[in-house]
């Protein structure tokens, strides 16, 4: 029985600069950066949630390439979805060869905040009501005296 390889990357994180277009051509790299909470591991630390940072190149091609640099800028909460890559990188100073992976994305989408729930009926102000025939708007209603 064949074994099924899968290589699918689902990740959203913020970009942490605008999008690079690369030679010249229609390709770009992110920049992505996502959170995870840890507890610390020393046990004299308080335990409280810490956030690790990890950052992720992700490479972009053609008309998504396009796209992003359209609609993207640093600071954007993205969504992407593509596939791990290993590629030989250098150090560029010695020449030195480093195995490296980034992602290869297939899509990026923005995320937007999520939105706010309207608020309970009795927190919301009444509108004034329109003014009658004949009175100017935001005019102060007539004083009527007691009988």
């Amino acid at each position: 029985m064949a074994t099924k390889n899968i290589n699918r990357v689902l990740l959203e994180g913020e970009l942490l600069a605008d999008p690079r277009p690369l030679d010249g051509r229609c390709r770009l790299r992110l920049l992505v950066m996502t959170v995870q909470k840890v507890k610390p591991k020393d046990p004299e630390e308080e335990p409280t949630w810490v956030g690790r940072r990890n950052e992720f190149d992700v490479l972009v091609w053609g008309a998504l390439a396009q796209r992003c640099v359209a609609e993207l800028q640093e600071g954007a909460p993205v969504l992407v979805e593509g596939r791990l890559e290993w590629i030989a990188g250098t150090d560029g100073v010695e020449g030195r060869i480093f195995p490296r992976t980034e992602i290869v994305a297939d899509d990026v989408r923005v995320l937007s905040a999520p939105a706010r729930p309207a608020p309970p009926a009795a927190l919301v102000a009444p509108e004034p009501a329109p003014p009658a025939p004949g009175e100017e708007a935001g005019a102060a209603a007539p004083h009527v005296a007691a009988a």
